[in-house]
């Protein structure tokens, strides 16, 4: 993929058919584009050219395969068994950093003067003429054997990756233009995937191309659900390439959430104490009072020698000798 010529392509993240894109050689002049650029507030994507590309007849290529999603959970995806190819209308020069060098998009191609010049009709292959290009420089059946499920692969890889992040509807489809590229190894690359793919009839290519999807489109989304014998049903060039067995949970997006973190004070509540009866305090006091007073004139009767004293008898005793304020005082002092 790296090479010496350090190519970089900039991107607008919102737009299509090649607007707007730019090839540079150099972080400082991606970074003035931006800058450079009145009331700047989209966003942009930085992306790495590939510097090893497969050349075929002298020029670069790309992928134009198109995916079908009839249900995000559980994932459904199908594929059509046909792709178109798409050159540039220059050789292939890795020093050159212009548009027409690197560009594969048939919006940009078809400006140039030499779009029509070339031995390529539309600028444009079918899967089936690629396949037997890729037959005769690399050996039977490497398209399908070597590039096929390479696409299959990413498509499923891609899709998975961001199944929770999209509102699943129920009878609905999306329908998508993925965008490949293929290395001097046969590797597969995925540069990027279209939500609203061209379904213009641009090129002898693209108008058969264009009539067999859109014809066999309903086969999928509508005779396919509906019927009683699936394995039977009729769905064209589309192929399913996968289908989950379980449903995932959809978290909440990160674009969503909100990591602040915020502080609160702790209020710790103390247990309150229950109210005291005065009245009922009032009579515990007094009985244990009394308890006192009886064990402190147990102590004067032994003090006296009287076994078997009635503490009641004694008590009487020392209030009718008016000792009882002797008792009180030997009483506080005790306790």
């Amino acid at each position: 993929m790296n090479g010496t010529e350090n190519l970089w392509l900039l991107k607008p993240g919102s737009s299509s058919r090649g607007r707007g894109i730019k090839v540079y050689k150099t972080y400082e002049r991606v970074v003035n584009r931006i800058n450079n650029l009145k009331g700047n507030t989209r966003l942009w994507v930085v992306q790495k050219c590939i510097e090893n590309p497969l050349i075929v007849e002298g020029r670069k290529f790309d992928i134009r395969q198109w995916v079908l999603v009839t249900d995000w959970n559980p994932l459904t995806i199908w594929c059509y068994n046909e792709c178109y190819v798409r050159f540039c209308v220059q050789e292939y020069d890795p020093k050159a950093d212009s548009r027409k060098n690197h560009l594969t998009n048939n919006s940009v191609q078809k400006k140039f003067a030499e779009f029509g010049d070339n031995e390529i009709e539309g600028n444009m292959w079918s899967s089936e003429e690629f396949a037997d290009y890729l037959d005769g420089e690399f050996g039977e059946n490497t398209y399908l054997e070597k590039i096929w499920p390479q696409v299959k692969k990413y498509v499923k890889a891609s899709l998975m990756s961001v199944q929770d992040q999209v509102d699943n509807r129920k009878n609905s489809f999306e329908f998508f233009g993925y965008d490949l590229m293929v290395d001097q190894d046969l590797r597969v690359w995925l540069i990027e995937v279209n939500s609203s793919p061209t379904m213009e009839k641009s090129t002898p290519t693209t108008e058969r191309l264009v009539d067999m999807v859109l014809t066999d489109l309903p086969k999928v989304t509508l005779d396919y659900p509906n019927s009683r014998y699936r394995k039977d049903c009729d769905t064209g060039g589309f192929v399913q390439i996968y289908r989950s067995n379980v449903e995932v949970q959809r978290p909440q997006a990160v674009t969503l959430s909100n990591f602040q973190c915020e502080g609160k004070k702790i209020e710790i509540k103390q247990p309150k104490r229950p109210k005291k009866n005065s009245k009922i305090q009032d009579n515990i006091n007094k009985i244990n009072q009394i308890s006192q007073l009886n064990a402190i004139v147990k102590s004067e009767a032994v003090k006296m020698n009287i076994k078997n004293a009635d503490p009641e008898k004694i008590f009487m005793q020392y209030m009718e000798e008016s000792k009882f304020q002797d008792l009180h005082a030997n009483y506080q002092n005790k306790y």
